[in-house]
């Protein structure tokens, strides 16, 4: 006697449900295709490159106001992420308040991807705990409200400045990690790098490093 069977027929309603889910994932694949493929032009190839000036347009800040980067004084740190990251999380809720008490130090956080949820950050210790929480894709408009939702959510809205890329950055600065990053000098200038993240002692390490400044204690 043969153990081999095959499967039941699906019904009709099975092939129109799986009919219709393939339509909405095919619709939601080509939207964020197209947006991510918008023309990057107006952002020039590769700007976070070490020598490089620091590119300054291409995000609107949380009131939907086209605007520049902010600079330090001392320096500038530009962190590029997503906010359904664990690691841009932990990075954004831990490291950033410790960071953002350096004098003369400026943090810019740019969303750069366009899917939307929140990651859950997990605890101080042991560091990268959390959960990476994706989203769908979202409008521009939807990512500023989401951003929001994610500074306030992690107290850090008064720590740093906060910006969504435009999709033409979106695509041209796409990092090869979330979170990268980039620290620039008082001059506007590219330093470093860094795809990746660690804990607070790494961070005001790096800091330190490349810039020559850390956090003011008391």
């Amino acid at each position: 006697m043969s153990t081999n069977h095959s499967p039941a027929a699906p019904t009709r309603t099975a092939w129109w449900l799986a009919a219709a889910g393939g339509i909405l994932l095919g619709v939601l694949a080509g939207w964020y295709l197209s947006h991510r493929a918008t023309a990057a032009a107006s952002v020039g190839p590769a700007p976070w490159v070490v020598g490089n000036p620091m590119p300054r347009g291409g995000v609107v800040n949380l009131a939907g106001q086209h605007v520049a980067l902010a600079r330090g004084k001392q320096g500038t740190v530009v962190i590029l992420m997503a906010t359904w990251c664990l690691y841009c999380a932990y990075l954004d809720r831990y490291d950033v308040p410790v960071l953002a008490a350096t004098p003369g130090l400026a943090i810019d956080i740019v969303d750069t991807d366009v899917g939307g949820g929140i990651a859950a950050s997990g605890p101080l210790s042991p560091p990268f705990g959390g959960v990476d929480h994706f989203g769908l894709p979202e409008t521009t408009a939807q990512e500023r409200h989401t951003l929001a939702t994610y500074a306030r959510r992690f107290g850090i809205l008064h720590d740093a400045h906060f910006y969504v890329a435009l999709p033409a950055a979106q695509h041209a600065w796409a990092p090869s990690k979330f979170p990268t990053l980039v620290a620039v000098d008082p001059s506007g200038q590219v330093v470093d790098v860094h795809p990746g993240t660690g804990d607070i002692t790494w961070a005001t390490l790096w800091l330190a490093n490349q810039l020559g400044i850390g956090p003011h204690r008391t």
